[in-house]
């Protein structure tokens, strides 16, 4: 088997898109890589989010098709997850701890509109893996993920506004810990290399929305 690093893939070549080079009757029949190298191949296994592939790696016209129809489909909510490694423990979390907004269907209806909106008292989730397994956390601190529903994006979107909701995301989500006495704004060690919002979602791992 030889593993290839750094080889970024641009498209799936298929019978379809292969124009007589490579078309055999296969779904699939190899790669193009970036700098437009092609590799050949019996299998290929695709990673990637599916409606995301149909619409960057697959050309042809059902592939096209197949784009279209998933595009238009109903899709979750997007998510802003914060990464925050803390400088004391939290007693008051579990390892799975969920908050849920007061008005937790306007909430989500205002999650799921798609236009990267935050609800005003939005429901979260905060994992604290360090409450079963204390290499997961800095000695005496905590490691919090903290996952905020927020409306999806388009996929053709940039996501400019998000910079704007992941800094409401947070203020809202430390507002609402301190109603319940945890108060940890002043303990989070780092933050901003670990916050990913829905574009960042797309460009590091090739979600559709």
């Amino acid at each position: 088997v030889s593993i290839r690093y750094g080889s970024p893939v641009t498209k799936i070549i298929h019978s379809e898109s292969a124009e007589g080079l490579m078309g055999n009757g296969k779904a699939a029949t190899g790669l193009e890589l970036e700098g437009g190298e092609v590799v050949t191949a019996d299998i290929v296994v695709c990673n990637q989010d599916l409606p995301m592939a149909y619409s960057t790696l697959i050309s042809g016209d059902s592939a096209k098709r197949d784009a279209e129809r998933l595009r238009n489909l109903d899709y979750s909510s997007g998510t802003i997850s914060f990464y925050w490694p803390l400088g004391r423990s939290v007693p008051e979390l579990a390892h799975h701890s969920v908050f849920l907004s007061p008005d937790s269907e306007a909430a989500w209806d205002v999650a799921l509109r798609g236009d990267g909106a935050l609800p005003d008292n939005p429901s979260f989730y905060i994992a604290c893996p360090g409450k079963t397994d204390a290499t997961a956390c800095p000695p005496n601190g905590e490691s919090l993920m903290v996952l905020v529903p927020v409306g999806c994006m388009e996929v053709d979107g940039r996501g400019e506004g998000y910079e704007r909701v992941r800094k409401e995301a947070k203020d809202k989500v430390l507002r609402r810990l301190r109603t319940v006495g945890i108060d940890i704004e002043d303990d989070i060690l780092a933050e901003e290399a670990f916050c990913y919002t829905p574009a960042e979602w797309r460009d590091r791992y090739s979600l559709f929305k």
